[in-house]
């Protein structure tokens, strides 16, 4: 699903992508993204719903932003919060990369911890390894709408304990 547009990852920036990757496989198999999608589909309106929870149906899905924001509305509309601003007929790339990032920007407003949020690329390039960072924001806005008391609640996975001497890499 790679757009074309950027040279391939060599040295430590392939090294990085790799590990990122790895990450997400790890993710996918305890059923994170199945998780997000399950909840999400729950409190979208039906034409808005996620196919599947394979990383490249949600990044074609969330591309364009539309779709995120308005999750992202849902949300703050339970919490009394202004909406997202967002242009609908997202076709441009550069109208798509606004409605992501102010999907980003509203769900700061919403609550998400600023080191939770993911980078408008990692969602609109299209690569496995960066899609991470959009999973685990998205993971982390459904612990910040369970707090909030948002309807339906998401049921996500509980965390690995690690211990003191245990190796993460």
């Amino acid at each position: 699903m790679t757009t074309g547009l950027r040279a391939k990852k060599t040295g430590l920036g392939l090294q990085i992508e790799k590990k990122m990757e790895a990450r997400y496989d790890e993710e996918d198999q305890a059923g994170t993204p199945a998780n997000l999608v399950k909840w999400m589909n729950q409190a979208l309106d039906a034409p808005d719903h996620c196919p599947s929870s394979k990383w490249e149906d949600m990044s074609a899905h969330f591309k364009n932003g539309v779709v995120l924001c308005k999750f992202g509305n849902k949300l703050k509309q339970s919490a009394g919060q202004k909406p997202i601003k967002f242009n609908p007929k997202a076709q441009m790339a550069f109208v798509a990369m606004e409605n992501i990032t102010q999907f980003i920007g509203g769900i700061k407003d919403y609550g998400v911890p600023e080191a939770c949020l993911f980078q408008t690329a990692d969602l609109y390039e299209g690569r496995k390894g960066p899609f991470l960072n959009v999973l685990n924001c998205l993971n982390q806005l459904g612990f910040t709408a369970n707090e909030k008391g948002f309807t339906p609640k998401y049921e996500a996975l509980r965390a690995p304990k690690f211990g003191w001497g245990d190796d993460e890499d």
